[in-house]
């Protein structure tokens, strides 16, 4: 990887769009359940850091991992599973940078999914 880029999540948008079965509004919707459910996940997880339940945090990286594998997010999938270790390990130090990586990976997956879901949106 390049100094000062980032790398590119991969996705398996055939997975997505087979879902989908071709229509826009089942696309929209998985796409806002993507984004719902992973903006939630994020959530429990900054919780139960706060609250200091590393088994709160393991649980909601867990939950998030088979959701996004499913929907084709594959690129996401190793930084949650190390956030998952983490937390198990009790290993604190790497929870906040795991987090702040999922982050920026979620959003790269956002926009890329937004990008894709319009281009099918075109007639």
């Amino acid at each position: 990887m390049t100094p000062g880029r980032t790398k590119r999540i991969e996705i398996d948008f055939s997975i997505i769009e087979d879902l989908a079965a071709g229509d826009p509004a089942a696309m929209d919707e998985l796409v806002a359940m993507f984004v719902r459910h992973t903006t939630e996940g994020l959530a429990k997880v900054r919780a139960a850091i706060d609250a200091g339940d590393l088994d709160g945090v393991a649980r909601a990286a867990h939950t998030c991992i088979g959701f996004t594998a499913t929907l084709g997010v594959t690129g996401l999938v190793p930084t949650m599973r190390k956030l998952e270790r983490a937390a198990q390990k009790k290993r604190r130090t790497d929870l906040m940078r795991l987090v702040a990586q999922w982050e920026r990976d979620f959003e790269q997956a956002r926009q890329a999914l937004e990008r894709r879901k319009k281009r099918l949106q075109r007639p």
